[in-house]
C-alpha cells in the first residue's frame, strides 16, 4: 500500500484513531456484477464519516473507481491528521476485501478523495 506523505504523518501523529466496520457487499451493477457496496460509517476521532459514491453507497471496481468519505459529525480540527489516518486504514481493508472476492480492478492510486473541514485530502493507495 502506497501512502501520501500526509498519510505516513498521519499514521505516526495519530495512533488512537480508530473506525467502526464496513462490510463489503455486492449489488447487480448496469455492467455485471462489478459492484462492491459498503454498509456502515467510517468512524473517526470526533467524528463521523459515511461512506458513499456513484450510486448511494457503491462504488465501481472497473473503470474510474471512486469513494467519497462525507463528514456527518463534528470535525476535532481543520488541520487534525487524525481523519487522514482512519480514512487510510478504512481504505485499506475495503481494497482487500474487493481483492479477496475476485476483483482485479478496485481501486487506484490518487482514485478516493475523502473531504473534511480543511478541504480535501489526497489518499493514493495500491494494493501489492
Amino acid at each position: 500500500m502506497k501512502f501520501t506523505t500526509t498519510t505516513i504523518l498521519a499514521t505516526i501523529l495519530a495512533p488512537t484513531a480508530f473506525a467502526s466496520n464496513v462490510s463489503c457487499v455486492y449489488q447487480q451493477g448496469t455492467k455485471g456484477d462489478h459492484i462492491v457496496g459498503l454498509k456502515g460509517a467510517v468512524q473517526a476521532y470526533g467524528g463521523q464519516y459515511r461512506v458513499s459514491g456513484r450510486s448511494g453507497s457503491t462504488f465501481a471496481t472497473y473503470g474510474s473507481a471512486k469513494l467519497t468519505l462525507r463528514r456527518t459529525g463534528d470535525h476535532p480540527s481543520v488541520n487534525s491528521y487524525t481523519d487522514a489516518a482512519t480514512v487510510a486504514n478504512k481504505i485499506q481493508e475495503i481494497i482487500d476485501c474487493c481483492y479477496n472476492h475476485g476483483y482485479t480492478e478496485c481501486v487506484g492510486n490518487g482514485d478516493i478523495t475523502s473531504f473534511s473541514d480543511g478541504g480535501p485530502i489526497n489518499v493514493n493507495v495500491a494494493h501489492n
